[in-house]
């Protein structure tokens, strides 16, 4: 607290160096309001200009998906989706949504939403693989609901290498009660060569 009834604003600045050239600047209109997170100064005129998600990360099992979307969401402008993969395209389509809003609301909730747009510096993605194999139906909602400029990341991994991986996974003993029942049995007899 300032012990004061009047609002101050404090800004941190962090040290740069002399040659850093500030390559856009903003002037603020009197009284324009900013909004701040740990992580973001933005301007409160600028409420949803960056639309949701701002990327979506495709790919094949075992290829490195969870990876890459574990690396890009330490940045601090990034923020997670309600969970990683929303699947919000292919098996969780609302199928009683009969228009484009309707479906964009729904595939919305798996985002921060109402943050994301007071804060447009922010973004946040999506990291569903398995779109990439339901291409004939997913890419025809991704243009009806998201009908913006999406960064696309594609993970692919050698086909053999990716197999290998994906049988010792299902083959190995490791894991909750949950993922072993979920694998099965059926594998563990088996050899992969």
């Amino acid at each position: 607290s300032n012990c004061s009834t009047e609002h101050r604003i404090h800004m941190i600045l962090d040290y740069v160096d002399p040659e850093f050239v500030i390559k856009r600047r903003i002037q603020l209109a009197p009284g324009e309001r900013l909004l701040q997170t740990r992580r973001s100064i933005d301007r409160a005129a600028d409420y949803g200009k960056r639309p949701t998600p701002s990327f979506m990360i495709l790919g094949a099992q075992k290829a490195g998906t969870t990876s890459l979307y574990d690396y890009l969401s330490q940045h601090p402008l990034i923020v997670k989706a309600r969970r990683r993969e929303t699947h919000c395209l292919d098996w969780r389509w609302d199928e009683k949504a009969t228009t484009t809003k309707q479906r964009q609301e729904h595939c919305l909730k798996f985002f921060y939403t109402d943050e994301l747009q007071r804060h447009p510096s922010l973004q946040s993605g999506d990291s569903t693989p398995s779109y990439l194999l339901d291409s004939a139906r997913v890419i025809p909602r991704i243009k009806e609901v998201f009908d913006h400029d999406i960064k696309f990341m594609v993970m692919t991994r050698d086909p053999v290498k990716r197999a290998k991986s994906h049988f010792e996974m299902v083959t190995s003993n490791d894991g909750t009660a949950a993922q072993l029942k979920t694998r099965g049995k059926e594998w563990r007899s088996l050899s992969f060569e």
